[in-house]
């Protein structure tokens, strides 16, 4: 490694370090620095807190909601992969995505490194899996 730390670094360095001093103080001294700086103690402690609020419960709500409606949007979407019927042409199949990842995001865990080993049942559900998530649709028929 080089060294050179990013500005993302520094900064999250800046963050901690102001947290750590901050820590250090105790309640009394830091009421004392905020009132000798001319500010209100409690609009100040009201202010932080509205940046804490803003900055995590809000968006641990929005994420919740944004997952609920992607969630419910992709129970009315209809996926068109349809699981082929023999054990034998899933495994191929199963073994052709493993040969192809570029079909399949990068960020895809591949749990099905070694097909050899998988049972019919499992590969049956890898597949079913990755239909319900939508990622088989754009196979061709001839696969």
């Amino acid at each position: 490694m080089n060294g050179k730390r990013t500005p993302r670094q520094q900064l999250e360095t800046l963050v901690d370090d102001a947290t750590e001093a901050v820590r250090a103080i105790s309640g009394r001294e830091l009421r004392r620095l905020i009132e000798d700086s001319g500010r209100e103690f409690e609009s100040e402690v009201a202010w932080v807190s509205r940046i804490i609020e803003s900055n995590i419960e809000k968006p641990k709500e929005s994420l919740i909601e944004l997952s609920r409606q992607a969630l419910k949007k992709r129970k009315n979407t209809k996926t068109s992969f349809k699981l082929p019927d023999s054990a034998e042409t899933r495994r191929r199949l199963l073994e052709r995505l493993k040969a192809s990842p570029e079909r399949l995001p990068p960020s895809l865990t591949m749990a099905f490194r070694d097909v050899d080993t998988l049972s019919d049942g499992d590969i049956a559900g890898i597949l079913e899996d990755l239909g319900e998530l939508g990622l088989l649709d754009s196979l061709d028929d001839d696969e």
